[in-house]
């Protein structure tokens, strides 16, 4: 087999594992920068219509979506389980990981906007397990987000390498995915020149 064809059937193979909800503790290969930053891109499309999406369990992921949200304007809506998860942490994450594995997910409430109406999203998650969380994971699988440009961004508590922004871009792949934000939890509501650099950078603030 070619190199070529390898990597594309390690790609395909992710995609895969990550539809199951297995793929953030099983794959073991590194997957390649998937991203585009075109700052050009924004001054093409004046008048886009933007929404900052989130899930949060505690307030990290929250409020950097509303300072966000701040900076760019447009709506922010915020990503809620039909069935919330505990207020403990161990509890969640035991959860969380046993959610991953199986597949069996807490499904989100539906959601009050009509997705196909926005042209930017900022996604905003906390990091479980060095990838999506569960419920970041259900809207993606739930929602057609082909042809939109998203700025994915997450809260984290420290850990080793993430595989968020990398498992995002093989969940979307016909999507404009700009470079992801990646925040300490700790510094979650004092990191706005960060954000703001990273919003001109992508060419959306």
């Amino acid at each position: 087999m070619s190199n070529g064809e390898s990597k594309k059937t390690t790609v395909s193979s992710r995609r895969e594992l990550l539809k199951g909800a297995a793929g953030a503790l099983l794959a073991a290969n590194v997957v390649p920068a998937l991203f585009s930053m075109d700052p050009a891109y924004a001054a093409t499309k004046p008048g886009r219509k933007f929404l900052t999406l989130f899930y949060s369990r505690t307030d990290s992921t929250r409020s950097v979506a509303q300072d966000i949200h701040e900076k760019v304007g447009g709506d922010m809506l915020e990503i809620k389980p039909v069935t919330p998860y505990s207020t403990d942490y161990t509890t969640t994450t035991r959860d969380a990981r046993r959610e991953i594995l199986t597949g069996v997910r807490t499904p989100i409430q539906r959601l009050a906007v009509n997705i196909a109406s926005y042209d930017v999203i900022f996604l905003g998650s906390p990091r479980w397990w060095g990838t999506l969380s569960v419920p970041i994971l259900n809207f993606v699988l739930d929602n057609n987000l082909s042809g939109k440009t998203i700025a994915p961004f997450n809260t984290h508590g420290g850990g080793d390498r993430e595989k968020t922004f990398d498992d995002l871009a093989l969940l979307c792949p016909k999507a404009n995915l700009l470079e992801g934000l990646s925040l300490p939890g700790s510094r979650a509501r004092s990191s706005q020149s960060e954000i703001s650099n990273w919003l001109r950078k992508g060419g959306v603030g």
